[in-house]
């Protein structure tokens, strides 16, 4: 369920990044829903990374939780930032009421600055470079049936495909759901055993 690793857009994106010093990636906006669409944000960051590295984290949530659109479920506000030991590589996380209706993915990685403008309502995505306008693109985000014939074809051909294997999204959402479960247990001063996200 974390398809952007084989979407040609993002594939291309890696490519662009090559890096020896630093990468900083950040994805925020306001109305994305963290508890339900970090853990793509966080596979991203290790595809671009290029290897699962462990990963460290800092969570600073708002001390409120929010009704999710599915019934019995949360969503809260703010930001959580996961960090390689040597915080060479840094992925930072921002959800609250107060920022632009679009949705911004930046990359930084020695010295060179991507800021990726997402706008699914307008099926278009703006690339700047230095703060100015590189390129305009249209994007409109597939869905997973549009997907899935690319990836059985990859699997046929190649024996394997550019999705995380099970071990990595198992990781992957284990660091999501302590954060999430240790921030729902100190809110409704309760033991969590399931994690109340979709």
């Amino acid at each position: 369920n974390c398809p952007r690793r084989e979407m040609n857009f993002f594939q291309n994106l890696k490519y662009k990044i090559k890096y020896k010093n630093y990468f900083y990636m950040s994805f925020s906006g306001s109305g994305w829903n963290m508890c339900s669409n970090s853990i793509h944000f966080i596979d991203l960051f290790h595809f671009f990374i290029g290897r699962d590295k462990k990963i460290n984290h800092h969570a600073n949530l708002e001390n409120k939780i929010l009704e999710s659109k599915r019934s019995g479920f949360y969503e809260v506000k703010g930001n959580i930032k996961f960090f390689t030991n040597n915080f060479k590589e840094t992925l930072f996380l921002l959800d609250t009421k107060k920022l632009s209706k679009y949705n911004i993915l930046n990359i930084e990685f020695d010295e060179k600055k991507i800021s990726v403008e997402i706008n699914n309502k307008k099926n278009n995505v703006i690339i700047y470079k230095k703060g100015k306008i590189y390129k305009k693109k249209t994007f409109i985000m597939p869905l997973q049936s549009q997907i899935t014939l690319g990836v059985v074809q990859k699997i046929l051909k190649k024996d394997n495909c550019d999705l995380p294997t099970l071990s990595e999204s198992y990781n992957y959402h284990k660091s999501l759901f302590l954060i999430f479960n240790n921030f729902f247990k100190n809110i409704l001063n309760k033991k969590i055993i399931n994690c109340p996200i979709t």
